[in-house]
């Protein structure tokens, strides 16, 4: 049998002392002619690291499939056994596929840092490159500036310290007066860098009051998106634009086809500032000239109550008024009522005198808003 034993001498290492791995040779194991044998590699296990590394690794001469045990632990196909605590004896037995063995006891001695020697020193840091963004304080003796702050350029995460506070997590600094300061970012392996950041007074005016008045039209239960709504805005600086339920923004604060619902408006003046308006619209049923407004113009209109607008029949027929059906021309006379009563809120006469006139009945505010709603739906004959 052939005998093996391997000495460590020098380290290549400058600062550190020699060692010496000692063993005694493999033993035939299982009645085999001793052409199976191993061999072996070790280091030492290096003292004042804070964790063993010794090393033992176990060569077989002419053999694959061998499986190694050391120590009489469970065996497996690993020839190498790390993590060895300096100082201790292994025994390793290596068996082969054809019931061959080997074993050889092998002690691993230590490595030590001298005490006069310095450590090599850390690789040399790479730039640093701090990014930050600002939020200036609104006025001089307010404390509600930020600064954000990202870095690039070494191995992250990266924590930050300002002004060299206490480095955290993140780059987010808020509550800062006026004033320079000074925002440190540091890699994993403590390389740092810096960046210089000035806040002074006059971020962003804080908001007035911006108030959104609303007109609409309700949808109908004939037509169900018929519904309108038109939006202004006052208090803040024009121009103004305008959102639905949080939809994108329009120059104009005007939005059509819309569904029964309640709806928010939202007016955002040009510095940004926002006020809002919640508009409710209702469906509401046609109104019907047979049952609503022929009633109202012989009533109000005819010559059986005053002297205006005189007709044979006193208004009785649709015919009467529109001499055919809706979309053709009407009589001058009703055609500018309709369009007195479409272009006044208290249904009054651009020119000399109020409809009707005052020396009757006067209209009650039920009755404007049901003429005013059959004419907005096409003053249907039905």
């Amino acid at each position: 049998m052939k005998k093996i034993a391997v000495f460590l001498s020098l380290v290549t290492l400058t600062y550190v002392t020699y060692f010496i791995i000692s063993c005694t040779p493999e033993i035939p194991v299982g009645g085999c002619d001793g052409s199976f044998s191993i061999s072996y590699v070790a280091t030492a296990d290096t003292v004042g690291n804070g964790h063993p590394d010794g090393t033992i690794t176990i060569t077989p001469n002419n053999s694959t499939g061998v499986l190694y045990t050391i120590n009489g632990d469970a065996s497996s196909t690993n020839n190498q056994f790390l993590n060895l605590v300096g100082g201790q004896t292994y025994t390793i037995v290596a068996s082969s596929p054809n019931g061959c063995a080997a074993s050889i006891r092998v002690r691993v001695d230590t490595i030590a840092i001298q005490n006069n020697t310095t450590p090599p020193p850390p690789p040399p840091c790479g730039t640093i490159t701090v990014s930050t963004t600002s939020v200036n304080p609104t006025s001089g003796s307010a404390s509600d500036g930020s600064i954000t702050a990202s870095a690039m350029g070494a191995s992250g995460p990266f924590t930050y310290s300002l002004n060299n506070g206490a480095f955290q997590s993140n780059g987010a600094f808020t509550g800062l007066a006026v004033g320079t300061y000074t925002v440190t970012a540091k890699s994993v392996d403590g390389c740092t860098g810096t960046k210089s950041v000035t806040l002074s007074a006059g971020g962003p005016a804080p908001c007035g009051t911006i108030t959104v008045t609303a007109t609409s039209v309700n949808p109908t239960t004939a037509n169900t998106t018929g519904g309108s709504i038109t939006a202004s805005a006052t208090g803040g600086t024009a121009p103004f634009t305008y959102s639905l339920n949080s939809g994108a923004f329009q120059s104009s604060g005007a939005f059509t086809g819309l569904a029964a619902g309640t709806y928010i408006v939202t007016a955002k003046s040009a510095d940004g500032c926002t006020g809002t308006k919640s508009v409710t619209l209702t469906a509401t049923a046609l109104v019907s000239f047979a049952r609503d407004i022929q009633p109202i113009i012989a009533q109000y209109c005819g010559s059986a109550n005053i002297s205006c607008h005189n007709h044979s029949n006193n208004w009785t027929t649709y015919s009467d008024i529109a001499q055919g059906t809706a979309g053709t021309p009407w009589p001058s006379h009703l055609k500018t009522l309709i369009g007195r009563m479409r272009s006044s809120t208290a249904l009054q006469a651009s020119g000399s005198h109020n409809m009707p006139p005052s020396n009757s009945t006067t209209w009650t505010t039920f009755v404007q808003g049901l003429f005013t709603q059959w004419v907005n739906q096409g003053f249907q004959n039905n």
